[in-house]
């Protein structure tokens, strides 16, 4: 563990880690819902173990992710900062999560 490689780990403990994928699909990850998923700039994925992925949606609203921030809040996944945009967007929680509406914060 500690590699800067595209990879997927997991701990009961902390100390002790296993590998559980070496390919997981590309973007920024988050715990939402009880599934891993990852939010990419063309793609969002999940999965509920790391190893076998479900694209949710391979046309997201909203675009280009370098630098954004994911997080989890009010049961919605939310994308801050996109570069150049400085905007935010947000899921229709769990099961509308392929579905994103963009929120003007000004």
């Amino acid at each position: 563990m500690g590699s800067s490689q595209h990879d997927l780990w997991n701990s009961d403990d902390g100390s002790s880690w296993t590998l559980v994928s070496n390919s997981p699909p590309y973007g920024r990850p988050i715990v939402f819902d009880n599934k891993i998923w990852v939010i990419g700039t063309n793609k969002v994925w999940n999965s509920m173990d790391g190893v076998n992925w479900a694209l949710v949606t391979d046309k997201p609203a909203y675009g280009q992710i370098d630098g954004a921030a994911v997080l989890d809040f009010q049961n919605r996944i939310w994308l801050l900062g996109r570069p150049y945009n400085n905007d935010v967007w947000y899921s229709q929680g769990p099961v509308q999560a392929a579905a994103w509406r963009w929120m003007n914060y000004e």
